[in-house]
């Protein structure tokens, strides 16, 4: 998944720049930065809906389509003999 680039160094200095101490600024940094692995983007959501929107039309839509149409072909032959 791809990432957006964060700068720890320069959000703790901001950090430290307003008031909180150099330990509590690399923690912050360090969650937001992990936080921000989890994270899906909008590529990732277009391409898993597009996945579920597939496996839901075969199995939804697809099966009982082909099952028609071979109840269909049964029936045609029924009707030859």
């Amino acid at each position: 998944m791809p990432t957006t680039a964060f700068d720890t160094l320069t959000a703790a200095s901001q950090l430290e720049d307003a008031g909180i101490e150099t330990r509590q600024a690399k923690a912050i940094v360090t969650v937001i930065r992990q936080s921000g692995e989890a994270v899906a983007t909008r590529a990732n959501v277009t391409e898993v809906r597009g996945d579920v929107f597939r496996a839901l039309w075969i199995q939804g839509i697809g099966l009982p389509g082909a099952v028609t149409a071979l109840m269909g072909a049964a029936v045609a032959v029924i009707k030859l003999i």
